[in-house]
């Protein structure tokens, strides 16, 4: 059984693999910095909420309700959207602010679905979110 303390899984859509792999290639150091970041708010209770003050994490709410951003650790001009789950076997759900989180759900992971610059991390955020539902 996993508790709110235990390390939350870290992974990403598929639809965001592609840009994690031109990030990593472009831009080596940032790419290091997103995975020390993702590593630091997979420690963390609560991802929407963490705890150290250097994690900057803000809901979405108008481009893409239910999911988060991230500023990468000392490269503040990157972000990473992500969406939190968890499930007890079976499919993971989605949590967004109005949800609650299951400390009794043996599966939390924080999923990264889009990474890029912010001058354009929110275009076309509401048809990937679409894509990631399936509803395109």
């Amino acid at each position: 059984m996993a508790t709110m303390t235990e390390r939350w899984a870290v992974t990403y859509h598929a639809l965001a693999k592609a840009e994690l792999l031109a990030l990593q290639h472009d831009h080596p150091r940032a790419f290091e910095a997103l995975f020390q970041t993702m590593t630091a708010l997979a420690q963390e209770p609560n991802p929407m909420q963490p705890q150290q003050p250097c994690l900057d994490v803000t809901a979405l709410r108008y481009d893409a309700p239910g999911w988060f951003r991230i500023k990468i650790l000392g490269h503040s001009q990157w972000r990473v959207i992500f969406r939190l789950l968890q499930g007890n076997g079976g499919r993971p759900q989605e949590i967004s602010l109005e949800c609650f989180l299951d400390a009794d759900a043996d599966q939390h992971a924080i999923q990264i679905t889009r990474v890029d610059h912010r001058s354009t991390v929110y275009q076309k955020l509401r048809p990937r979110q679409d894509k990631v539902y399936g509803l395109l």
